[in-house]
């Protein structure tokens, strides 16, 4: 903190602006770009530092808020839920024309920087990051090999991707700015970052199909490169050089390509406009192997997940002492016993008693919690699925009774509930959006006056990123669902110091008739019937639950050892409550 003052106070800025993030917009960082992490401790993935001479400003949503006054400095932070004032709003309040903004031009998107640039009389572009000049120890990283997948795992070649891309083009080319886009459209994969399979790089497709890849050529062995031309990302502005006097136009997405780049594009006379990249909508609509893929990932991860909980009923039967970290361990142990597991898809989070109510918890061995008394279990874990005929991406959230618990968690239990199964059946017209069903989720907790602080359901990649757009389910998302396009139904409650409860499933969106659209649900994981009044639930209600719990039965039963299916018979396979 010290060292970042000085910098502010030598160079005469009143404020210094760190988004965590890199020039490509990750969610998950590579080790050497986590520099919030560095600079403060926080280890959650949505936070922005505004660092200040006198005072910091530190800026994250409600996942996120108790993880924050956990692991930061509260006596060099204030920390600020963006629900109620977003970076903008604070920026046009407290900084004044008097005061000088530095900004780390490819930390941040073009679209943001034009919208400061409104209200804000004085920024400073920095040449290089301050976190750099201070963190001496940073991290080596070293890209691996760049990989295809089969055309019988992803259903489309590069060519039939690029031509629908090509039919609308209304530009003379299109800069790629978001690797899992360009990773899509050519169906490469690599592993530069954690839990993602994804090869970080940007590139140009003009309309005439050549492709230029801004990224390093001796990763790309034994990869067809027919029309693809390779270009170090170090040569990007010296590249671009060679179209300075061709007066061509770009289209960009303003909100994933970086300031610093515009910036390049400008430099070289190169004209660009504003359009959302195209393949956000081609990618989030997943074709027939894509759906497959998606199926038989989630075939194998109900067969661990089951397994999982069976060893959780077991073991409590025969009073075993477990942990946070012992339970994530057992459960990444089972998925492992799948060939086609390669590691989970996100940072499992794995909490117990008030580490729960924690929306986005990660255990350590400070925080670690063993299984003791009455109260609830919440673990949220998915994984990355590559086998000969698939592939996929799983991300699945349950919460468990341990001991007895209390009248009011099993009302909280079954009001989340409700609400989860009131999505999962809904029938809704096309051209629906997220922000119309999102309701559908809270109204249970509503009528008690109850709430969660984050999105009801997140798109998901095929064998990408486990957070995708455009689509998704919150009051913000006003992206209409179409047919292909998997998400997460994932409501939950939280209280702060006792316990947090979370139901989440993907499922698929599909077409109803030729004026509605509904959901399949793909997820396969019982939910615990201790935590549920069934006197709460209505008819239809306990008729979804059973078939639910049948159709598990019905695609993994086979799977499951004697002792474990006849656990699952016993808690789920009777359905007198209907």
């Amino acid at each position: 903190m010290k060292k970042i003052k000085d910098f502010l106070i030598k160079n005469n800025f009143d404020y210094f602006l760190l988004p965590n993030s890199d020039e490509f917009f990750s969610e998950y960082l590579p080790q050497n770009q986590k520099k919030i992490e560095f600079s403060c401790g926080f280890t959650g993935s949505s936070a922005t530092i505004i660092f200040g001479q006198k005072k910091n400003y530190f800026f994250t949503d409600g996942r996120y808020i108790l993880q924050a006054r956990q692991q930061l400095n509260l006596n060099e932070f204030e920390i600020i839920n963006i629900a109620d004032k977003s970076l903008i709003s604070w920026l046009k309040e407290f900084v004044d024309e008097t005061q000088n903004l530095a900004l780390d031009p490819k930390l941040l998107s073009k679209n943001f920087v034009d919208e400061c640039e409104v209200f804000l009389s004085k920024i400073t572009f920095l040449q290089r990051n301050p976190i750099d000049e201070i963190w001496v120890d940073k991290p080596i990283t070293k890209g691996s090999q760049v990989f295809s997948c089969p055309l019988n795992l992803v259903g489309e070649d590069f060519e039939q991707k690029k031509s629908k891309l090509l039919s609308n083009f209304v530009s003379d080319g299109i800069f790629i700015s978001k690797p899992e886009n360009l990773n899509w459209l050519l169906n490469i994969r690599s592993d530069d970052i954690e839990f993602t399979p994804l090869f970080l790089a940007q590139a140009l497709l003009f309309k005439n199909g050549k492709l230029i890849i801004f990224g390093e050529q001796e990763r790309f062995e034994n990869i067809n490169l027919e029309n693809i031309e390779i270009v170090s990302k170090q040569k990007f502005e010296e590249y671009l050089k060679i179209f300075s006097a061709q007066k061509i136009t770009i289209q960009i997405d303003k909100r994933t390509t970086n300031y610093w780049s515009c910036e390049v594009f400008e430099k070289n006379n190169i004209k660009f406009f504003h359009k959302n990249c195209p393949i956000e909508i081609l990618k989030a609509v997943k074709n027939t192997q894509e759906i497959i893929g998606a199926e038989k990932s989630h075939y194998h991860d109900a067969v661990a997940l089951v397994r999982f909980l069976f060893w959780l009923y077991d073991s409590q039967k025969k009073h075993q002492i477990i942990s946070e970290i012992s339970a994530q361990e057992k459960l990444l142990e089972l998925r492992k016993k799948s060939d086609h597991f390669l590691y989970p898809s996100f940072e499992t989070i794995s909490g117990f008693e008030s580490n729960g109510a924690i929306i986005h918890y990660r255990s350590t061995a400070k925080t670690n919690k063993e299984f003791l008394g009455n109260s609830l279990y919440l673990f949220d874990s998915g994984g990355q699925y590559f086998g000969d005929d698939f592939c996929g991406t799983t991300d699945v959230t349950r919460t468990i009774a341990i001991g007895n618990p209390s009248l009011e968690m099993i009302e909280d239990y079954t009001r989340v509930l409700k609400g989860h199964i009131a999505l999962a059946r809904i029938k809704f017209p096309r051209g629906t959006c997220g922000a119309q069903l999102d309701i559908l989720a809270r109204s249970y907790l509503w009528n008690v006056g109850k709430n969660y602080d984050h999105g009801t359901g997140h798109g998901v990649g095929s064998f990408l990123s486990v957070h995708e757009g455009p689509c998704s389910i919150s009051k913000n998302s006003h992206q209409a669902l179409q047919v292909g396009m998997i998400l997460s139904n994932e409501p939950g409650f939280y209280k702060e110091g006792e316990y947090g409860i979370r139901l989440e499933n993907l499922m698929l969106v599909k077409e109803f008739d030729e004026k509605f659209l509904c959901f399949q649900t793909l997820t396969l994981a019982p939910f615990d019937f201790s935590l549920i009044n069934v006197k709460m639930l209505t008819y239809p209600e306990k008729k979804w639950l059973a078939e639910y719990h049948q159709n598990i039965l019905y695609t993994i039963g086979e799977e499951l050892n004697y002792q474990e299916l006849s656990w699952f018979i016993s808690n789920y396979g009777n359905t007198h409550y209907l």
